[in-house]
């Protein structure tokens, strides 16, 4: 089945299986919470500037705790840390929906939501590495395309809510977004409790300090540079398309061609690229894809409505396969770097590189494709490519850890 061709082995095969349903649930809930932003400036009526320096503020909570959140679940276990995660998520939607009316409530809810996100992200990357420790990058990739498909499912309904723009449109959603929080965190409790901290007798580095692995930061660092391309894709392009004269269904339509190239290509490149050294190369074929994509969408300037729109919506394919080849390579290294025992430390940190390219993607772009145009594309590109090609050298480069220990029968 599915699950033995990822790896998964033993008594986890089964446990396996509830992963999808959870992870298309899980995102599903993420798209519909999204209308949250909406509702507390609409029909709570609370500032906008304020509401956005507290998502600023949570998103930065969230980043700061990865790794200790990661840490937590090495030494707890990481299906427990996950349940109890999707429970505050739940708990924070349902407080959006009925108790939050002040910027101080916003603040305190949208902590509590940005500190159970990164906790069921990290917990879930930790449990993945426990269910498939053979084959985790895999079993990861096959998640990140149901995320997909559950998050797109959340697009059309967060429309329904948006074009209705009532107060009861805005409540539904965000009920249901509590709702499948608290579906997923039912079916996490479906999967065993796995032992995350490795058994008697194996090795790790002493604290599994993250940190002070030079070559993992390195990965991490490029990673995030890399990671710039999403914001790419949902802050710019959206922008670029008005400015060019393309017409604006294709903002839309570029969309669709992304997630269906996604969908199309991902299960083949998560089974070719296996290893560091494949998953080196497929970050710095990324790297080179998103630089010829940047060219493609600036040539979209200057080339008429149908010109535009054709130069954009090669642009928005090449970005997908992109995307697909920087998934499943980074994904791998994530893994494959890591220290067996100490792979939500490390997935923790790992997180923290797409977080930081979310937080800071649009302010880049402004100041780039958006300000200088042609120029802004091409160093945009150059600097991605470079990023890309970077990666294989550095996840080359020989892990710097402490000093490795013996876990001792009864030690944690």
């Amino acid at each position: 089945g599915s699950a033995a061709r990822s790896g998964v082995v033993g008594p986890a095969r089964s446990a396996a299986r509830a992963m999808p349903a959870l992870t298309a649930t899980f995102y599903l809930g993420q798209g519909l919470y999204t209308v949250s932003l909406l509702y507390l400036t609409g029909p709570r009526h609370l500032p906008v500037g304020a509401v956005g320096a507290c998502l600023s503020a949570a998103g930065v909570t969230g980043l700061v705790c990865a790794v200790p959140i990661g840490k937590l679940a090495d030494r707890v276990c990481p299906q427990r840390v996950l349940c109890a995660a999707l429970a505050v998520m739940a708990a924070a939607a349902i407080a959006v929906l009925t108790a939050v009316d002040t910027v101080a409530g916003a603040l305190i809810a949208g902590c509590l939501y940005a500190i159970a996100w990164q906790s069921a992200y990290t917990a879930r990357a930790a449990l993945v590495a426990a269910l498939a420790p053979h084959a985790p990058a895999e079993l990861a990739a096959r998640l990140y395309r149901m995320g997909n498909l559950g998050f797109g499912a959340s697009m059309p309904l967060d429309g329904v809510v948006l074009s209705v723009g009532t107060v009861g449109a805005y409540r539904w959603a965000l009920a249901g977004a509590a709702g499948c929080f608290a579906l997923a965190a039912s079916l996490a409790a479906t999967v065993p409790a796995v032992d995350a901290v490795p058994p008697p007798g194996s090795q790790q580095p002493a604290g599994a300090k993250p940190w002070r692995d030079r070559r993992y930061l390195t990965v991490t660092a490029l990673y995030a540079l890399t990671s710039v391309q999403l914001a790419l894709f949902e802050f710019a392009l959206p922008l670029w398309v008005v400015r060019v004269g393309a017409p604006r269904w294709m903002v839309g339509a570029s969309a669709l061609l992304s997630t269906l190239t996604v969908v199309a290509l991902q299960p083949a490149a998560s089974r070719k690229v296996t290893g560091v050294r494949r998953a080196g190369l497929a970050m710095a074929a990324a790297g080179l894809a998103t630089g010829a994509a940047c060219l493609l969408l600036a040539a979209a300037d200057h080339r008429g409505p149908a010109g535009a729109a054709a130069l954009v919506a090669l642009g928005a394919v090449v970005l997908a396969v992109a995307e697909v080849s920087q998934v499943v390579g980074s994904m791998t290294l994530s893994y494959a770097l890591a220290p067996d025992g100490a792979h939500g430390a490390y997935q923790g940190l790992f997180s923290t590189g797409q977080g930081l390219a979310v937080a800071a993607g649009p302010l880049l772009l402004a100041h780039t494709v958006l300000a200088h145009g042609f120029a802004g594309w091409a160093a945009l590109g150059i600097a991605l490519a470079a990023a890309g090609l970077a990666v294989p050298p550095a996840a080359a480069l020989p892990r710097t850890t402490p000093p490795l220990r013996k876990i001792r029968p009864g030690r944690i």
